[in-house]
């Protein structure tokens, strides 16, 4: 019977990940997965969102409800892993890790053992055409599938907003659910996970002050509330909501409002008409 071998730190797994798994599933016979040790994942990685048991329990999950199926997982401290000492058919690897399957192969070939046949997949794109990685999904940059995050959709206009204001680096817009009419997101277009991570924060509070002065202006208010949270949508953004006349807003906002589109577009054009 054949054996395939293939490895990874699989902090979150995605769709790239699967891609990986499939074409092992598809060589047959038995597979051996070489799971990073937290300190190898660590020192590759630098940042791991889950521990190596919990690594490990998502992989055994994950192939027993696709293919009711239980894989070797082996704990692995460096790039070799069980390669060196055990024989194997085929390795299954990415575009990213081929470099280290010829290393391995290399090593091989010293010890004067026969070399792995290598299969190497392509890497799996995002939306956006760049590879999917645990990084990425970190960051919310995309889902596990390779989707952009809600905001950057707005940014490339594949998702429609009723837009305030924009420049080449930040835009403004209503949000969709609004806590008091003209409540107003700001948000930067290069995608960065929180508001203290972009590097132009100077020029980004610059363009929030420019745009809570034109909702003063046009919704004829003195108050106007900035809440900087983040867990919402992990794309950095801040919220500017009007404080209006009896509108309950006290510690806490004011609940959702139903506005119409045709309310929303008269907003619009009232806050872009102040700027």
């Amino acid at each position: 019977m054949k054996k395939v071998i293939l490895g990874g730190t699989f902090d979150i797994l995605h769709k790239g990940h699967q891609a990986l798994f499939n074409k092992a599933m598809e060589l047959g016979g038995d597979l051996t997965i070489g799971l990073t040790s937290d300190q190898f994942a660590r020192e590759m990685k630098g940042e791991i969102f889950h521990n190596f048991e919990k690594r490990k329990e998502n992989l055994e999950t994950f192939f027993f409800q696709k293919w009711k199926k239980e894989v070797e997982i082996v704990k692995i401290e460096d790039i070799f892993g069980p390669t060196i000492k055990e024989d194997f058919d085929y390795l299954v690897v990415s575009e990213e890790t081929f470099g280290n399957a010829l290393k391995i192969n290399k090593e091989r070939e010293k010890l004067g053992k026969k070399k792995i046949e290598i299969v190497k997949i392509k890497m799996v794109l995002a939306e956006d055409k760049k590879p999917i990685s645990c990084t990425r999904i970190r960051n919310g940059e995309i889902d596990s599938e390779g989707n952009l995050c809600v905001f950057c959709k707005i940014v490339r206009g594949t998702i429609k907003a009723f837009k305030i204001f924009e420049d080449e680096k930040f835009l403004a817009f209503l949000d969709k659910n609004p806590r008091n009419p003209g409540h107003t997101l700001i948000i930067p277009k290069e995608h960065f996970r929180w508001v203290w991570d972009i590097p132009y924060a100077g020029q980004y509070f610059e363009f929030v002050q420019r745009v809570a002065k034109a909702i003063k202006k046009a919704l004829k208010t003195n108050w106007v509330i900035s809440l900087v949270l983040g867990d919402e949508i992990w794309h950095a953004h801040l919220h500017l909501i009007p404080r209006l006349p009896n509108d309950k807003f006290y510690y806490s906002p004011p609940p959702v409002k139903k506005i119409s589109e045709e309310e929303m577009k008269e907003i619009q054009r009232k806050i872009k008409k102040a700027l």
